[in-house]
C-alpha cells in the first residue's frame, strides 16, 4: 500500500511539472507571435530576394506586385535589402517541384511568415509564392492599416 501511495505522489508530481512545462511554452509561443505582429505592423518597405535561378527576382517582384492584397499592405517594395524593413527571400529545393519563401525583418532575422508550395516550374511557382507571403503579412497587419 505504501508503494502505491508513492506512485501516486510521483505521478502527481510528474503531472504538475508536465502542465508547468506546457504553459511555459504557450506563453514563449505567445510572445513570439507578438514579436512577428510588432514586426509586421511597424514594416514599411519590403525587398525580394530570389536565392535560386528558377525564379528571377523580377518575376517575383511582379508577382508580388499583381497580388490583390498588396495594395492594402501599404508597403513599398525597394531594390536594396540592405535598406528594407522586410526581406522575402524565395528559394528552391533541389531535385523536387517545392519552392520555399520567408518574410522576415531585415534588422532582427525575426521570421514573420514562411512556407512551402508545390510548382511544376518557378514561372507557375512566383504567384503562389506571393500570395501565401502577403496572405501571412496582411494577417498579421491586418488591424494597423488606419482608415481601412
Amino acid at each position: 500500500m505504501k508503494v502505491n501511495r508513492l506512485m501516486l505522489v510521483e505521478l502527481a508530481l510528474l503531472f504538475i511539472c508536465t502542465l508547468a512545462l506546457l504553459s511555459l511554452l504557450a506563453a514563449r509561443a505567445s510572445a513570439a507571435e507578438q514579436k512577428e505582429k510588432q514586426v509586421a505592423r511597424s514594416a514599411a518597405s519590403l525587398a525580394v530576394v530570389s536565392n535560386t535561378i528558377l525564379i528571377e527576382r523580377d518575376l517575383m517582384i511582379e508577382a508580388v506586385k499583381n497580388e490583390k492584397d498588396f495594395d492594402g499592405l501599404d508597403l513599398v517594395i525597394i531594390n536594396g535589402p540592405e535598406r528594407s524593413d522586410l526581406r522575402l527571400e524565395v528559394a528552391y529545393v533541389p531535385w523536387t517541384f517545392d519552392y520555399t519563401y520567408k518574410v522576415l525583418d531585415q534588422n532582427t532575422g525575426i521570421v514573420v511568415g514562411a512556407g512551402k508550395i508545390t510548382a511544376f516550374n518557378g514561372y507557375l511557382a512566383a504567384p503562389k509564392l506571393a500570395h501565401n507571403a502577403l496572405a501571412k503579412l496582411k494577417k498579421h497587419r491586418a488591424a494597423t492599416v488606419p482608415g481601412k
